[in-house]
């Protein structure tokens, strides 16, 4: 009786001031890209966390009057659900390229092609929570540690750091219904990168020029192949002239087939990507460029 009465008490003091809309957190604006601007794609590729599983990362007061439960790392790391899926939503809405359209039900199932990787260190995690009688108030930050790595040149080209929150309580405010409070934090620190100045910088930078006056991408001139091609080859001659060649997370062979330098692979090997490593039969590896590439046909010079 004595509980009823204190759960009462307190649904009768704290059920009108939680019953007041929730203020929205502050999140990053993030401008989109300017017209023209040609975004390269972006994939997340991984995500860690430094927290230890049995770390105290908030609290949760899940029946009033008995006062706040610890939470530990382990009890919300799986909370963070279809991250990947978050970060190419946030992309697209932003103007930028994702490495795979976020409506494609297989995007997760294929090797990403796409040079610049990103992965998400969370730092460190707060999560406060509380169950009233009608509302249910959850509000978790994040200080993520983002790194920009490239496939292509297998270093880290750009760090940044971000510390925003998710907020959501049911009943009286929610920044977007069909996520979580766990995938709203993580969805406010993505904005926070993508409005990151090295971010936008390394996504938007043009390729460097192509070499030795060769044809740009998109271009519809004639490309003539020099070199002899008729005549018979060697076994031990033609390996030398099959690559692998790596487009991110993808690869595939290649073949070489003008004395120019020009290499024959499929579309699927090189995806959007526009440059690739190449990897020669005696293990030399080198920077290529993707010349032309016909989704169709299922060819990339």
């Amino acid at each position: 009786m004595r509980f009823l009465l204190c759960v009462l008490a307190v649904a009768a003091i704290a059920g009108p001031a939680m019953a007041q809309p929730a203020e929205a957190p502050a999140t990053p604006a993030v401008a989109r890209l300017a017209p023209g601007a040609v975004a390269k794609p972006v994939s997340l590729a991984r995500v860690k966390a430094e927290m230890q599983p049995n770390q105290a990362v908030g609290t949760y007061d899940a029946i009033p009057c008995l006062g706040l439960t610890p939470v530990t790392w382990k009890q919300i790391a799986g909370k963070f659900l279809n991250m990947r899926g978050i970060f190419r939503e946030e992309l697209k809405a932003a103007g930028f390229k994702p490495d795979s359209d976020p409506g494609n039900m297989f995007a997760d199932q294929q090797a990403s092609q796409t040079d610049l990787q990103v992965g998400a260190l969370f730092k460190s995690a707060n999560m406060v929570g509380c169950q009233g009688p009608i509302h249910t108030n959850s509000k978790v930050t994040l200080d993520v540690e983002w790194q920009i790595y490239s496939s292509l040149r297998r270093e880290v080209l750009a760090t940044a750091e971000t510390h925003e929150t998710g907020l959501q309580v049911r009943g009286t405010y929610s920044a977007d219904p069909g996520r979580s409070v766990y995938q709203l934090a993580f969805a406010a620190n993505v904005r926070a990168l993508l409005a990151n100045e090295a971010f936008r910088k390394l996504v938007t930078e043009p390729e460097a020029p192509i070499p030795n006056g060769t044809v740009a991408a998109g271009s519809l001139t004639p490309i003539r192949l020099t070199g002899e091609t008729t005549h018979a080859t060697s076994i031990s001659d033609a390996v030398g002239s099959v690559v692998v060649v790596f487009a991110g997370e993808s690869f595939g062979s290649g073949v070489l087939v003008s004395s120019d330098g020009y290499l024959l692979t499929n579309h699927h090997v090189v995806g959007a990507t526009t440059q690739v490593k190449i990897r020669w039969s005696d293990g030399f590896e080198t920077t290529g460029q993707v010349i032309r590439s016909d989704k169709r046909r299922d060819v990339a010079l």
